[in-house]
């Protein structure tokens, strides 16, 4: 049997295969992520202002305050998790420990309490505020495992396509039978929320601990020795790596494109197509379009290599929003433009985080320092900063087009929507894609770094 060979400040097992029973081990624990955030995301806003009791304004305050706190504490995160020796290893344990936390914050989050209007917007800042650091406690390791499973770089883009497509899967879920739950459920639509979010904490709670069961990190701990919680060469590592820095730009304006477009789907199947019942089909299809392109991914990896797959896809991807721009009112064209984009631009989605492990070793090469969660704090801070630019960009260019809620729009207006959801984010997922030319780390080059490290610490 081979011996493990040490790494910088950590020990590396040689990199082998992952049993498909691992890969879906890490992958269930994505279902059980999306089975929290998911609800954040699409019914929280409506629970306030329609459920609970506050205000439009006063929620929109509560969450914006929340994103700042929220990816504020992803580097706090990463750095504690970077630093923690176990005998489960760095990150599994915050799977284990951080989901039940997590689960009851969740149900807290959607329970109205009998308060007046000030306590129960006490209430809600409380509970959003904890659910944001609960979250981060078990999403930021769990996203740091990856590069603790393998240290092979074909087996992460398996990985990350197992992952997304899990993501999707788990977000699906909740989208689709959480309202019907909260309908049926309790004897108020209040109850029907805190048991429907009771029940998705419940199923997280116990993928959590399947995840933690069934994964194992491939890093001995025991050769670690930091004492400092934050320090100048962790700042170079990371702001001397190079494709981290590039991946990360990539990342950012493409996932601003991507939260445009899916925000103003709707929009566009309303008002501009006037086929609003189309709405949720053509979601439904789209969202199996992005899992065949997942599915795909690996296969263009193990044939192109990472970066060419990710330019590639963007490039053609970009063309099927032009059709829908230059022919705003075809209803087929659009269906199969939306089918086409979905499919195609999740191929560099599911991508993103099978590339970010192997920043990691290059940043272990550069600085001798392997910080695998404050790089991946780094990447989900970059995430969440993207949705809510979206966000911010989509509400601007409303407002400035003159766009009137429920009513007939203006031509302005439409074109503003057109705008939002076809050249606008083309052009974001072009200014990103000319970043990630500047990414300078194949296949053959990961390789040379893993071998170099492990001659550097031999000797």
């Amino acid at each position: 049997m081979k011996e493990a060979v040490p790494v910088g400040s950590v020990q590396v097992k040689p990199a082998s295969q992952l049993s498909f029973g691992r890969k879906i081990g890490y992958g269930i624990g994505e279902i059980a992520l999306n089975f929290l955030v998911a609800g954040m995301s699409n019914y929280l806003l409506f629970f306030y202002t329609d459920v609970f009791g506050i205000t439009a304004g006063a929620a929109g305050l509560v969450m914006l305050l929340g994103r700042i706190w929220d990816a504020a504490n992803d580097p706090i995160m990463g750095i504690i998790g970077d630093r923690t020796q176990t005998r489960w290893g760095k990150y599994r344990p915050y799977v284990l420990f951080g989901a039940a936390p997590a689960a009851i914050v969740t149900v807290l989050t959607f329970t109205t309490p009998p308060f007046s209007v000030s306590g129960k917007l006490i209430w809600a800042y409380i509970t959003y505020f904890a659910w944001c650091a609960a979250f981060t406690v078990v999403a930021v390791p769990y996203n740091a495992l990856m590069a603790n499973l393998t240290t092979d770089s074909q087996e992460r883009s398996s990985l990350s396509a197992i992952k997304t497509i899990f993501a999707v899967l788990g977000s699906l879920l909740v989208v689709v039978l959480a309202k019907p739950m909260t309908e049926s459920l309790g004897s108020s639509l209040q109850s029907g929320y805190t048991i429907t979010f009771g029940i998705f904490s419940t199923l997280a709670f116990i993928l959590f601990v399947i995840c933690f069961a069934l994964t194992r990190e491939r890093v001995d701990l025991s050769a670690q020795t930091q004492t400092n919680f934050f320090n100048k060469d962790q700042f170079k590592a990371l702001v001397n790596n190079r494709p981290l820095i590039t991946l990360t730009l990539f990342f950012l304006f493409f996932q601003i494109a991507f939260s445009l477009f899916r925000t103003v789907d709707l929009y566009f199947f309303k008002y501009v197509l006037e086929r609003g019942n189309l709405y949720s089909i053509a979601m439904l299809a789209a969202h199996i379009c992005a899992v065949a392109g997942m599915v795909s991914m690996p296969f263009f990896v193990k044939r192109f290599d990472k970066k060419k797959t990710a330019l590639w896809s963007c490039a053609i991807g970009c063309l099927f929003f032009l059709p829908m721009y230059f022919i705003p009112g075809n209803v087929t064209v659009a269906l199969a433009c939306i089918a086409l984009t979905y499919l195609i631009l999740s191929i560099p989605y599911a991508l993103f985080f099978g590339i970010l492990p192997d920043t990691v070793e290059y940043g272990q090469w550069k600085s001798g320092i392997r910080a695998a969660a404050l790089i991946v704090s780094v990447f989900t801070f970059t995430q969440k900063l993207g949705m809510a630019l979206s966000a911010v960009l989509a509400g601007k260019v409303l407002d400035y087009v003159g766009y009137v809620p429920d009513q007939a729009q203006t031509a302005t207006a439409l074109h503003g929507i057109l705008m939002l959801r076809t050249i606008i984010p083309m052009a974001l997922v072009v200014v990103g894609a000319l970043f990630f030319l500047l990414y300078n780390l194949d296949r053959e080059k990961h390789q040379e770094i893993l071998n170099e490290l492990k001659i550097k610490d031999a000797v």
